[in-house]
């Protein structure tokens, strides 16, 4: 190996340290309050989604037959993504949102007005809507959904495009969020499973990542500690479901280094669009493109539905016969030099942004906050660009019940039954 790839193999494993380390800190100083910082989960992922794929693949070949300078550029920068974050978690903003004063105040929503009773029915019916649709569509396959990833994947994204099963999933969560902080119960967290069951008929893990997240942030805003043991069994049941992916595709047995492929193949998109960053992509088309995320339908209108981005960039050159997405560090080199630098700050400043707006007591700042927990694979996923405004589109839209809610109580109607 180089002396540089060397280098930049142990400063990943050295961050690595310190970030766990750092966190700890932080959980000893503040407790069950670091479950408010939007910054903890995101470091957490980054570790998982490029210091260990950077780590492994020191080892191991991709498949794609990168070189080793591509490897340890791509490695690099990844250190200095992770760098940045890590600096950011020690700001002032995050030491005064984890206050003392803001433990008082911390999680807040104002009441809508709307019964407890109406919003229960408006999810049992999208519970029986989620679990009818995905039944009428072939849900019952469960052998052959677990004997072909790629033939449960195809249904997955099928299922959603014609049901909109994600959108509901997020209308569910921020019910879920509201009542469990009004009426201070966590009983409204079962109205997960009809989506929970979804991923383990399909072997997937997403919405089950989403519960196992949001459910620890319920669970913290009404308890008021954190549910470690929980916690640890959430992540054990994470890969439990990697290996139960990884085995019903294996040839030969399951090899336990490979488990997580989630975070492996992710990565990889890295070394598909590094090849291709000589030509890159429209950067303010993009912009607006994912401005326009939150007024569906409008960026077919002014002809940006078609433009060229990150995911179908990797699409159109990855060799593998499955679908890589995007990745949060693929944009960096698609959009050239000058937004690969700045790129890390403009996470930072938008971690803080949403710090920031969860400690203004307001439902906008509260829903805020639980959309970016349930849009976090996304931004790993599919990249930061195109899905910054994801939070916001929830908010509005599958906070609708609420904005309502508002509406109707500013009328006058203060109780609906």
């Amino acid at each position: 190996m180089i002396p540089n790839a060397d280098l930049v193999l142990y400063a990943h494993v050295v961050l690595a340290v310190l970030t766990c380390l750092s966190i700890a800190k932080k959980y000893r100083s503040y407790g069950y309050l670091i479950v408010f910082d939007s910054r903890i989960y995101f470091l957490s992922l980054l570790l998982l989604y490029v210091s260990v794929p950077s780590i492994h693949y020191y080892y191991v070949t991709s498949g794609y037959n990168e070189s080793l300078s591509t490897q340890t550029f791509i490695s690099g920068y990844g250190l200095y993504f992770i760098f940045v974050q890590f600096c950011f978690f020690f700001t002032p903003s995050v030491l005064k949102l984890l206050s003392e004063d803001s433990k008082r105040k911390l999680p807040c929503c104002e009441s809508s007005g709307l019964s407890t009773r109406i919003l229960v029915y408006l999810m049992v019916l999208i519970s029986l809507y989620v679990l009818g649709a995905f039944f009428v569509s072939g849900g019952g396959q469960v052998r052959a959904f677990w004997l072909s990833r790629g033939y449960a994947s195809a249904f997955r994204i099928d299922l959603d495009i014609k049901y909109k099963i994600t959108f509901c999933y997020a209308v569910v969560v921020l019910i879920v969020s509201y009542l469990s902080l009004i009426d201070k119960k966590l009983i409204y967290t079962w109205f997960f499973f009809p989506f929970v069951f979804i991923d383990l008929v399909l072997s997937d893990r997403s919405y089950i990542f989403i519960a196992c997240t949001v459910g620890v942030f319920f669970f913290v805003s009404v308890k008021r500690k954190i549910p470690v043991l929980s916690v640890l069994a959430c992540l054990m049941f994470l890969i439990f479901i990697g290996i139960v992916r990884e085995e019903s595709a294996r040839v030969g047995g399951v090899n336990m280094f490979q488990v997580p492929r989630e975070f492996l193949f992710t990565y990889i998109s890295n070394f598909i669009v590094f090849d291709y960053a000589g030509s890159s992509l429209n950067l303010p088309e993009n912009v607006v493109k994912s401005l326009l995320l939150i007024f569906p339908g409008l960026d077919s209108l002014l002809g940006l539905s078609e433009i060229a981005t990150v995911s179908g960039t990797i699409s159109e050159n990855s060799p593998f016969l499955w679908g890589l997405g995007g990745s949060l560090l693929a944009e960096a080199f698609l959009f050239g030099p000058a937004y690969a630098l700045v790129f890390p700050f403009l996470v930072a400043f938008y971690l803080q942004l949403i710090n920031k707006l969860l400690v203004t007591k307001s439902g906008l700042g509260y829903f805020l906050f639980v959309s970016y927990l349930f849009s976090l694979s996304f931004f790993f996923r599919g990249g930061f660009l195109t899905w910054f405004m994801l939070p916001l589109y929830y908010v509005v839209y599958s906070g609708f019940w609420y904005w309502w809610g508002m509406f109707m109580k500013s009328r006058g109607k203060h109780r609906f039954v």
